[in-house]
């Protein structure tokens, strides 16, 4: 996977046709042995409303945020911001896009992709 390494989260308005913003979710990705793993904080998103997407290379996570207001409620004061989640990766080589797995957990997305045959290193026997 091709990811900048970033000290800060980037949060910003990415979607102007929407009445909410869109955030890019703060990401980490590491590797095992055998897998590369991706974790996505997604805080407020329903499993329900997120959407895991792999397309010619692309993997795209977007996640929607309800906020749940009682019916005939005024917001009187609101310090906390809420929009939608998206981030879209290139997969590279290394990864073997046929068998990925996702769980979400409290707001949080974990993908794990197996490694390739191509990233694994092998001893090959000399006869």
């Amino acid at each position: 996977m091709e990811v900048p390494v970033k000290k800060t989260t980037e949060r910003g308005k990415i979607e102007t046709a929407s009445e909410k913003p869109t955030f890019v979710p703060s990401v980490d990705i590491y590797e095992t042995e055998k897998d590369v793993v991706l974790i996505a904080d997604m805080p407020g998103v329903g499993k329900d409303s997120l959407n895991v997407m792999l397309d010619q290379g692309l993997l795209t996570i977007r996640g929607k945020v309800k906020l749940d207001l009682p019916e005939h409620s005024e917001v009187r004061y609101r310090e906390l911001e809420f929009g939608d989640y998206e981030r879209t990766f290139r997969l590279g080589p290394e990864v073997s896009s046929t068998s990925m797995d996702a769980s979400f957990e409290d707001g949080v997305l974990r993908v794990v992709f197996p490694k390739s045959d191509w990233a694994s290193t092998k001893r090959i026997e000399v006869k």
